[in-house]
């Protein structure tokens, strides 16, 4: 399934992706809610991250908004939906679109359990 194969392939990228990997992706596949918002998303990324300044968790954010809105990354939209309920430029409520919680759950574990890059 080319999908699958063009998640492992980004996701396994040793940098710039991790977020990402490591926080939203698990985060949502994790919640028992329909979503998570944007003040949730950051309260996940300080829980997992807890180096993380919390008065910077919204920059960071900004870099994973920026991904899954970049036109080469378009196959992340087709898992991942999100809303802009608030602002035109600003993305919330973040969910894994109907049938693809399982798919993601199993890339994220085949990742975790590769060799290192």
């Amino acid at each position: 399934m080319e999908l699958v194969k063009l998640l492992k392939d980004y996701l396994g990228r040793p940098a710039g992706v991790w977020r990402i990997r490591t926080i939203l992706l698990p985060a949502l596949v994790e919640t028992s809610s329909s979503f998570l918002t944007r003040e949730q998303m950051k309260t996940e990324l300080t829980k997992r991250e807890p180096e993380t300044d919390p008065s910077k968790a919204g920059f960071y954010l900004t870099s994973v908004s920026t991904q899954l809105g970049s036109k080469r990354n378009d196959f992340l939209r087709q898992v991942i939906k999100y809303e802009y309920p608030n602002y035109s430029w600003e993305k919330d409520n973040f969910a894994i679109r109907e049938g693809y919680r399982e798919l993601v759950g199993q890339v994220l574990t085949e990742l975790s359990t590769a060799e290192p890059l």
